[in-house]
């Protein structure tokens, strides 16, 4: 398995703080097309469709205020991760079958 730094997977042009989305989709697709506009994926529609095709395989909300909604895609050109924090909580399934909700940047 190759070993991948976090240095190389972390920018800070994908770090995202008071995001004004209120729903899942609305956060999904936020982080989607920041993610297409730096060039780390070709497609914001493809790699939304295939985070959903995750979802439908499991909860991706991890419990605490945290989700990390995910997937497989041909969309991607280079490993990483953006992150948002948000104005306001979400409602976001999670693991243990509770709806829990994302946590707002407010608490």
């Amino acid at each position: 398995m190759e070993k991948i730094e976090l240095s190389k997977v972390i920018h800070k042009e994908l770090l995202m703080v008071g995001s004004k989305a209120t729903t899942k989709a609305a956060i999904i697709s936020e982080l989607a097309k920041i993610l297409e506009e730096q060039n780390f994926i070709s497609s914001a529609e493809h790699f939304i469709t295939d985070v959903y095709l995750r979802e439908e395989e499991g909860e991706t909300g991890i419990g605490q205020g945290v989700a990390i909604p995910h997937g497989k895609s041909a969309a991607v050109k280079e490993t990483t991760v953006a992150i948002a924090v948000l104005d306001k909580e979400i409602e976001w399934e999670t693991l243990d079958g509770e709806t829990n909700y994302i946590e707002s940047s407010k608490n």
